[in-house]
C-alpha cells in the first residue's frame, strides 16, 4: 500500500508543479505601421521613375509613352476599427507623354503630336490581419494643351494604375 500512496503521491506532485503559473501566452509580432507603410511607398515611387516605353497599339501601329515623375507623399493613420487599426494612402503625381504612330520608327523619332497628360493617383489602403492591402483607386487627370482642367477623382477598378503602368504592379503589397 505504502508503494501505491507514493507513485500516486509522485503523479499528484508532478501535477501540481505548474499550477500557480500562468500559461505561456502565444508570440505576438508587432507590425511597425509607419516602417511597413513606408516601404511600399518608396517600392511604388521607384516604379513611376522616368521611363520610356514603346508598346503596340490597340488598333495597330505603336504607341510611345514617357513617363516624367512628379511628387509622390504618403499617410498613415490609426483608426477606430478593430478589422482596418491603420488606414494610408500614396498619392503619386506624373507627366505622360504619348504619340501614337503607324510605324515603330515614326514612334521612337516622335514623329507626330503627342499628348501631354497630367495624372494624379490616390491610392487608398488598410491594414488588416497584419497586411497592407490595397483597398481603391482614385483617378484624376488634366491635359493642359487642351484646356482640360483636373477634374474630380474617379474610382478605377482594381489594378487599374498598374495597366496603364506595368511597373506599378509594386504598389500592391505583396500577400503573405
Amino acid at each position: 500500500m505504502n508503494t501505491r500512496m507514493l507513485a500516486t503521491s509522485l503523479v499528484l506532485s508532478g501535477a501540481l508543479v505548474g499550477c500557480g503559473k500562468e500559461p505561456a501566452k502565444p508570440i505576438e509580432v508587432k507590425l511597425d505601421p509607419l516602417s511597413s507603410f513606408k516601404v511600399i511607398a518608396e517600392k511604388c515611387q521607384g516604379a513611376f521613375n522616368a521611363s520610356d516605353n514603346l508598346v503596340p497599339g490597340k488598333t495597330g501601329g505603336f504607341v510611345r509613352i514617357e513617363i516624367t515623375p512628379g511628387p509622390m507623399s504618403f499617410d498613415v493613420k490609426k483608426t477606430d476599427s478593430l478589422v482596418s487599426p491603420y488606414t494610408a494612402y500614396i498619392d503619386l503625381t506624373f507627366a505622360e507623354k504619348a504619340l501614337a504612330a503607324p510605324t515603330e520608327e515614326a514612334a521612337r523619332a516622335w514623329d507626330g503630336v503627342a499628348i501631354v497628360t497630367m495624372q494624379h493617383w490616390r491610392l487608398l489602403y488598410a491594414l488588416q490581419d497584419g497586411k497592407w492591402t490595397l483597398q481603391e483607386e482614385l483617378y484624376s487627370f488634366a491635359m493642359p494643351s487642351a484646356g482640360i482642367t483636373e477634374q474630380a477623382p474617379t474610382k478605377m477598378s482594381a489594378g487599374a494604375i498598374s495597366k496603364r503602368v506595368p511597373s506599378a504592379l509594386s504598389c500592391t503589397p505583396s500577400q503573405g
